[in-house]
């Protein structure tokens, strides 16, 4: 592929420096992220005020203190450079829980297993709002035995807020599906962040996904050098697992029992299972793993409406404003940072900034 090289947003030191670094390294866009965290408090203000929420948000809270500590330092170092409220920013992360705003994403991921390691790849649909706020984030921290994290993620979220890969191999994706409940436990985006920092293959990180409570909602996908490949639902209770030479998902639960969240229809619904069945069908081929050049020709698809893994939108309309296509082997991110159809292709690898 005809890739330019790109060069990552970079932040060093533990999550607290870590976190603070992002409106260091961008001051042009600080007044953004406030509009953003702005407009995301607003939003959930009716949640909000309800008391059932206000105590789950609080349950959250301590949870987090507890266990989640150098996930709550970085937030802690994102609100004190943007000028935000800590606890803020905590609750906005967790808005798809408390006013069913994963209603407003989508995405579409898959990773398939090689001799050659694991490719994982992510079509990242959000509002076009947000556009501006994402970044390729390098997080350092020589103090770590991991050293190094890749991340696709929002200026003023942390860690792996989208997707991600680590100085081992290990690459994580996620996907939003709404959830019939909420629970207390490991925000998604913590548990993506923390399996990167920790963990090396996917079945350590299945052993830690399966150790802990998690709030539920959404899915998770994995890859690893190795060639492993799974994918994780987190409809309620334990998460659901997949192990298989290829995993897919969207945005509604496919695991057996699962069931799907009551209340408004979901804007994603009636595209999800016709992206999840043509994403499916370009995987099938003759049965070879996909190349990264193939993954990006069809994660550029526009096939239908409702088929479409690329999707484009008017106004402030949830588009997929980027592509991730991660090469566990080589330790390689392509990206695509805008409709993947355009052909813009980045390249980082991971080794050439972390070894």
């Amino acid at each position: 592929m005809n890739a330019a090289d790109g060069i990552p947003l970079l932040l060093i030191g533990p999550p607290q420096e870590r976190g603070a670094a992002q409106a260091a390294r961008r001051p042009d866009l600080v007044s953004s992220v406030r509009a953003a965290a702005r407009r995301r408090q607003e939003e959930t203000a009716a949640a909000r005020g309800l008391e059932t929420v206000r105590r789950y948000l609080d349950r959250q809270f301590a949870f987090a203190a507890e266990r989640c500590a150098p996930e709550l330092a970085e937030v802690q170092g994102i609100a004190q450079a943007f000028g935000l409220d800590p606890r803020a920013v905590f609750d906005g992360l967790h808005a798809s829980a408390i006013a069913d705003l994963a209603t407003a994403d989508g995405c579409t991921a898959w990773a398939a297993g090689g001799r050659e390691g694991a490719l994982l790849a992510k079509n990242r649909d959000i509002r076009a709002d947000l556009w501006a706020l994402q970044a390729v984030m390098l997080h350092v921290d020589a103090g770590h035995p991991m050293r190094a994290v890749l991340c696709v993620g929002s200026l003023g979220a942390p860690g792996a807020y989208s997707s991600g890969m680590n100085r081992a191999g290990l690459a994580v994706a996620d996907t939003a599906i709404r959830a019939s409940s909420y629970e207390t436990g490991w925000l998604r985006y913590f548990a993506m962040t923390r399996l990167l920092w920790e963990c090396a293959r996917v079945d350590e990180a299945l052993d830690f996904l399966g150790s802990v409570p998690h709030t539920g909602g959404g899915s998770v996908l994995l890859g690893d050098r190795h060639g492993n490949v799974a994918a994780v639902e987190f409809a309620g209770g334990a998460p659901a697992v997949e192990r298989a030479d290829c995993v897919t998902r969207t945005n509604h639960f496919v695991a057996p029992g699962a069931a799907p969240a009551p209340g408004p229809a979901d804007p994603n619904g009636s595209s999800s299972p016709a992206r999840l069945r043509f994403l499916r069908t370009c995987l099938e081929g003759d049965g070879a793993a996909p190349t990264a050049a193939a993954a990006a020709q069809f994660m550029a698809a526009h096939a239908g409406d409702d088929a479409a893994l690329c999707r484009h939108g008017d106004g402030d309309q949830v588009r997929t404003v980027s592509t991730a296509i991660f090469m566990t082997q080589t330790r390689e991110l392509l990206f695509a940072p805008d409709y993947p159809c355009l052909g813009r292709w980045l390249r980082f690898p991971l080794a050439a900034f972390a070894d």
